[in-house]
């Protein structure tokens, strides 16, 4: 039985699908792979509304000292935050999930990539969070760049976004999950 039918069993039988792991990952997972959520920032209800997947913000885990932490660009998600790339536990990401709905992906790739699009989301660290400005980044566009940075491009397809003055070309939650080197591991609902 896979990792994905047991999760999905064990919210099934409990009801509970955030209490079936409690703050443990499920099996499987490793540093590296990615976490997807529905946020409860103001721009998670529009990136949901021209995304097919349902997420609208992901973060790359990472296993430090037994413990398990998400690296993401966001908007500040703690009082006195800034708009930035932060590493956050697993338990303040998954909190912050609208309706507690949260996916592993898995990445096939060696563990040494894994290791190297840690690091090179790691190094992002403090970078400003936009989706406009060059200068920032936001989190799609972190998990394209880190596991690009290891030799595994994730992104399949961009959704054109016409603004007033500016046209950008966004890469979303759906254009990461159609790509086939993820694979679902858990999802809750």
């Amino acid at each position: 039985m896979s990792g994905r039918s047991v999760y999905r069993g064990c919210a099934l039988i409990l009801g509970l699908p955030l209490l079936c792991w409690g703050n443990r990952v499920p099996p499987l997972v490793e540093s590296g792979d990615l976490v997807f959520r529905t946020g409860d920032e103001a721009i998670s209800s529009v990136i949901t509304s021209m995304d097919s997947s349902g997420f609208s913000h992901v973060g790359i885990l990472y296993l430090d000292h037994q413990q398990y932490y998400v690296i993401h660009a966001t908007p500040a998600e703690h009082p006195g935050a800034r708009d930035e790339v932060v590493v956050d536990t697993l338990e303040f990401f998954k909190a912050r999930a609208k309706y507690h709905r949260v996916a592993y992906y898995h990445v096939s790739a060696p563990e040494l990539a894994h290791r190297v699009a840690v690091n090179a989301a790691l190094a992002q660290r403090g970078r400003p969070f936009s989706v406009l400005d060059a200068r920032g980044i936001y989190c799609t566009e972190l998990v394209d760049q880190a596991w690009a940075a290891a030799g595994y491009p994730l992104t399949q397809g961009r959704k054109t976004l016409h603004l007033p003055g500016a046209t950008v070309e966004l890469i979303l939650p759906q254009h990461l999950i159609a790509s086939p080197r993820l694979k679902n591991i858990a999802e809750t609902q």
